[in-house]
């Protein structure tokens, strides 16, 4: 007895037999990960690193200076990148919304226009707010998107308002909507409106409002243009 007892193998020995030996990452058994175990990809680990290389040598082009608007109105923007009236009396479907103000930080304004012939599309927004540079983007819309904005502009019936009795622009800012439709040129121009509240006591209140909601619209598909084609948030 006392010899059988000498012959045992130690507690440690006796617990390693017929076990099978600790997974190692990356080598982990079919049945640990059919139990929900946590798998750790056999990656080599010099390609879990970014590379600590410096370039050695780094080139920008840097596009051509541009006037500042920032003592710009809104036709004068507009002649500096090719006029708008001269681009708008060539045009059978044409529209360019312009609003800005001046503020504490500078003169801060936004303005789109697309012109239905050749469905060329121009952004540009302007805010001083943390020295926030000058955006300009341009595209060329489909020929179904070109009859969209056309079916909301005349749908709007806008070419039949008139602005004589709308309120001018003031200190809070102004708006100005150019519209060709149908052989009719419109030139509207306004104070800023920023909610129907602020036009119920107008004159032509039928007449601001068919423009303030006509105005919701443009800027929505402007939105939804600028936001496909550039991935930004417009305004």
């Amino acid at each position: 007895m006392s010899d059988h007892r000498r012959s045992r193998r130690p507690r440690h020995a006796r617990a390693s037999v017929g076990r099978p030996a600790a997974p190692r990452r990356g080598n982990i058994p079919p049945a640990a990960a059919s139990a929900g175990a946590i798998q750790f990809p056999a990656v080599p680990v010099p390609l879990l690193l970014p590379s600590l290389r410096r370039p050695s040598r780094l080139v920008f082009s840097l596009p051509p200076a541009r006037p500042s608007p920032t003592t710009m109105s809104s036709s004068d923007f507009a002649v500096q990148d090719g006029s708008a009236e001269s681009s708008s009396s060539s045009e059978t479907f044409y529209v360019r919304y312009f609003m800005g103000h001046n503020s504490r930080y500078g003169l801060e304004f936004m303005e789109f226009e697309v012109a239905g012939t050749s469905g060329r599309m121009r952004y540009v927004n302007q805010s001083k707010y943390r020295r926030d540079k000058i955006i300009r983007k341009e595209a060329y819309l489909s020929k179904a998107s070109i009859q969209a904005l056309q079916q909301i502009v005349a749908e709007s019936d806008i070419v039949e308002e008139d602005d004589k009795l709308w309120p001018r622009p003031n200190n809070s800012g102004k708006q100005e909507l150019e519209v060709v439709l149908d052989n009719k040129h419109i030139s509207f121009s306004t104070s800023m409106i920023t909610s129907m509240r602020e036009i119920q006591d107008e004159k032509d209140f039928e007449g601001l409002q068919t423009y303030y909601y006509l105005i919701q619209e443009l800027r929505s598909f402007m939105n939804a243009v600028i936001s496909l084609h550039f991935k930004i948030i417009p305004y």
